[in-house]
């Protein structure tokens, strides 16, 4: 079909691009650096064990260095998601001071979360941040955000993380297969128990924001809306997820539909959103996952149907939740 080979080559083209040669850094101890693997962590409220969030040092030969930290929630509102030490979670690390050598590059902070009771709320939120260091820099990640779920949710079998599969859209045989991992969370707002937030719904790099998506679980239905942004490709330009509405065969022009849903199959849970014993928990859509480019000017008109520039697409989109 016409369609698949302009969707083939368009992917072969962002390979290639992909493919050029990268000049490898050169790194040294004065380049050497401390800070948290990541920037953001999510625990559940009152989890089994302890909390490890995990601080590195990257160095080359490995040096002596310490750091402090402090918490705050400070940086959010209102009042009902900022997390309370003493109350939500409590640090372990009595003395606040973290130490690194050469034989150990990596140090935790260690926390414990409450359970406080059986009402679902918003998750809670608070930083920890990275202070007074000693023997080297501090890299990117000196502040991590803190994330505690409430493990009252009703559908809280539901959220966590998957491991997304497609068809490799390079593959012209479409027997390859494409893997990332992919992170499902409620929405903040306890009114909404049945809108999830899925992150990325795309193995690509322009994906930068979460597409929210409504369970159904009467019907066993997963809908995420078409016409979400995706990302910013330019200050006047954005990435929309879309989906495939039609296809000149003369220009070759590609219609986007932005007001559609894809509707995927939920398997795994009964009823009432609890896991089915001895079943893994998944979502599978059968249509194109699609991101596309749009002008901000060609996004003012609210059309349902709209031409535009294909970015990347997926198809046999399927994500199963990881086993804990």
């Amino acid at each position: 079909m016409k369609a698949n080979r302009i969707l083939y080559v368009f992917a072969a083209g962002l390979l290639l691009t992909a493919c050029q040669k990268v000049e490898t850094p050169m790194f040294s101890d004065k380049d050497a650096f401390v800070a948290f693997t990541d920037k953001s962590y999510k625990t559940m409220e009152g989890s089994d064990g302890i909390f490890k969030v995990p601080v590195r040092v990257v160095s080359v030969n490995g040096l002596d260095v310490t750091v402090d930290f402090t918490v705050s929630s400070e940086a959010y509102t209102p009042d009902t998601i900022k997390a309370v030490e003493g109350v939500d979670y409590e640090i372990l690390n009595e003395s606040r001071k973290l130490t690194f050598s050469k034989e150990k590059m990596t140090d935790s902070i260690y926390i414990k979360v409450n359970n406080i009771d059986d009402l679902y709320k918003s998750p809670r939120h608070f930083d920890i941040t990275l202070t007074n260091n000693q023997g080297c820099n501090f890299g990117a990640y000196y502040t991590a955000a803190i994330t505690i779920q409430d493990d009252d949710h009703p559908y809280r079998d539901l959220f966590g993380t998957y491991t997304a599969t497609a068809k490799d859209p390079s593959d012209v045989s479409g027997t390859k297969t494409i893997e990332w991992s992919v992170e499902i969370s409620p929405d903040d707002d306890p009114a909404y128990l049945t809108r999830m937030w899925i992150y990325p719904i795309l193995n690509n790099s322009r994906v930068s924001q979460p597409v929210k998506a409504s369970i159904n679980l009467n019907t066993a239905r997963v809908n995420i809306p078409m016409g979400q942004v995706l990302g910013s490709y330019s200050v006047e330009n954005d990435i929309l997820l879309a989906g495939l509405y039609s296809l000149d065969e003369e220009t070759e022009a590609i219609t986007f539909d932005l007001a559609g849903v894809l509707d995927c199959d939920l398997t795994g849970v009964d009823a009432e959103g609890k896991q089915v014993s001895g079943s893994d928990i998944a979502i599978r859509c059968s249509k194109y996952v699609m991101m596309a480019l749009f002008s901000e000017e060609d996004l003012e008109e609210k059309a349902p149907t709209m031409e535009g520039e294909l970015m990347y697409y997926v198809y046999g989109f399927e994500m199963k939740k990881n086993k804990e």
